[in-house]
């Protein structure tokens, strides 16, 4: 009975070691990944932020050089998910609630992609 004993104590014993083992590289994993995650935190707030002031703002500009203009955000839409068309912002479905169809509309002038949102 003894080596029972002294088998099971070392069983746990060299279980517990490898659950701190184990336990102690998870840690060490997101100390490493620290930075990255709130450099990339950051990042994305202040892209929020960005989209938020245009959203604000009603009107996005076209980023075609030689065109210019300034489009509003409101207008007669066609959503490509679920095809309801509707005169209102042109940044989410009002029959589905889609809005990541809408992140690209188009100039009045050129006829130009403008990606609202950015990924």
């Amino acid at each position: 009975m003894p080596s029972l004993a002294r088998t099971f104590l070392l069983g746990s014993v060299v279980g517990w070691l490898v659950l701190l083992i184990e336990g102690a590289g998870v840690v060490l994993l997101y100390v490493v990944a620290w930075p990255y995650l709130a450099i990339r935190a950051s990042v994305r707030g202040l892209q929020t932020v960005i989209d938020a002031r245009v959203i604000r703002q009603g009107t996005v500009r076209c980023a075609n050089p030689r065109c210019g203009r300034m489009n509003s955000l409101v207008g007669l839409a066609t959503c490509r998910r679920c095809g309801f068309t509707e005169y209102g912002s042109l940044l989410a479905c009002g029959n589905c609630g889609d809005a990541e169809s809408m992140t690209t509309i188009f100039c009045r002038s050129c006829r130009g992609p403008i990606q609202i949102f950015h990924n």
